[in-house]
């Protein structure tokens, strides 16, 4: 998709939708459970997140739990519509009705099926189930055109329309759970896109007051905005190493300061070698100790130096078993300058 540039005019994608109105286009709010959608033979874990957020609204209409965790509810009718979505199958409410009463599973988890949820249990949630079907308020929720991001966010003629969504003429309670369903379905859509380094979409929310509350509220928009949110403000972490072209790592860590440059004298280590033909010079005799002397450029021998002996008490000791022996510093540890 085209990044999006401020001052740009994007086409309208048709009038305003409008759930559970005609006044503009209508929308199938739970159209992830009664219309079985392509994702569930290409992105399973999406499909199986719409359908829950739209099992969810259902329980909240209900005045039942709507955790999915939790809810025994959730977790049955989320196990009887996958089972059917997935055999290509139509789950529809009126569909599931006879399934929830006689579930056609033997356990649930662990436990058997009466064990997880009584027959008692499971005909009140079937009745309902068929008092909100047979409401005629709930019907205009179950018309319209299908709930697909995807296919808003496609681009026509190289550019990406804007749809615009009013829940204006819903009540507080409805506003929460139809933009919670929608806000679901985004997030579920912006997970199935591989990664870019360029907008893909924007997503304008009108008047967020009581749809974001601080904790402990938590409405059915929060979760959603809240995992919109971090992905789109999600950056790679400084100070780790950045990979290279070629496949290798550039390191961050600091450079190594010179000896010239450092306050503290270099360490040095005293060893014994052998000069052959070595005159000792005037002034100084090779019994005294020289002042060790240490420079950033001094460099070891190429060649490989013979192993020293342990220097012993005094250095006179060690000069003279040896004639014409000097003492002489390095400034590098652990070698030896000849």
């Amino acid at each position: 998709m085209r990044p999006l540039h401020l001052g740009t005019t994007l086409p309208l994608d048709g009038s305003p939708i409008t759930p559970g109105a005609d006044a503009g286009e209508l929308l199938h709010v739970l159209s992830a459970l009664e219309r079985r959608s392509a994702r569930w033979d290409t992105d399973l874990d999406g499909a199986r997140a719409a359908l829950s957020a739209a099992i969810s609204l259902i329980l909240r209409l209900l005045g039942r739990d709507p955790d999915p965790a939790r809810s025994r509810e959730h977790v049955l009718l989320s196990l009887l519509a996958e089972r059917r979505l997935r055999a290509g199958e139509p789950a529809d409410i009126g569909a599931l009705l006879p399934e929830i009463v006689d579930p056609p599973l033997d356990s649930i988890g662990a436990l058997t099926t009466d064990a997880f949820l009584s027959k008692r249990a499971r005909k009140d949630l079937a009745a309902s189930l068929n008092s909100l079907l047979a409401s005629p308020s709930f019907a205009s929720w179950r018309q319209g055109s299908t709930l697909d991001v995807a296919s808003w966010m496609a681009p026509i003629n190289g550019r990406t329309p804007a749809t615009v969504i009013s829940v204006a003429h819903l009540d507080d309670d409805e506003r929460a759970l139809v933009l919670g369903v929608l806000l679901e379905e985004i997030l579920s859509w912006v997970r199935g896109l591989p990664g870019s380094q360029h907008l893909k979409a924007l997503v304008v929310f009108d008047e967020t007051y009581g749809f974001l509350p601080p904790h402990p509220a938590s409405p059915p928009t929060k979760r959603p905005l809240v995992a919109l949110m971090n992905r789109s403000v999600r950056s790679p972490r400084s100070g780790r190493s950045t990979r290279r072209s070629d496949g290798a790592k550039r390191s961050h860590s600091k450079p190594a300061p010179s000896a010239s440059a450092s306050s503290s004298p270099p360490r040095t280590r005293w060893t014994s070698t052998t000069e052959p033909s070595a005159t000792p010079a005037s002034g100084a005799s090779a019994a005294s100790r020289p002042t060790p002397t240490a420079s950033a450029s001094s460099k070891a021998s190429p060649t490989k130096p013979a192993p020293a002996s342990p220097p012993s008490s005094s250095p006179t000791s060690s000069s003279s078993s040896r004639p014409g022996g000097s003492l002489r510093a390095s400034p590098l540890r652990g070698l030896c300058t000849p």
